[in-house]
């Protein structure tokens, strides 16, 4: 299936944010790797989530903020209308989405 051009541009920035994060894993520096790992994954998961949204002609903007739709909403459109399974959204969720929250709890 061909993408459409924003489909397209959401998984070329999936990708160049899988290879940061790969980038931040393989570095010699120890300093902010695991938030840098954590972060640039969880954005390289929304864009692909974004990238599905997008080819199936679904909304990226929210009519009351103005502003993209975030991860969660991501993966309710994509568990709701795109066949991702509650068990996928739950890795997602889990794995990537609260660990980047917590760590940048402890940040703070």
């Amino acid at each position: 299936m061909k993408l459409v051009r924003d489909a397209r541009t959401l998984k070329t920035k999936a990708i160049e944010s899988l290879r940061t994060a790969m980038t931040a894993f393989n570095s010699y520096d120890d300093t902010g790797r695991v938030t840098s790992v954590l972060m640039y994954s969880q954005h390289a998961c929304e864009m692909l989530l974004k990238a599905v949204l997008v080819q199936g002609k679904a909304k990226m903007f929210d009519k009351d903020t103005g502003r993209a739709i975030g991860f969660e909403r991501c993966l309710g459109l994509c568990s709701a209308h795109h066949q991702l399974t509650a068990e996928e959204a739950a890795v997602a969720e889990v794995a990537i989405y609260r660990i980047v929250n917590r760590v940048g709890e402890k940040r703070v």
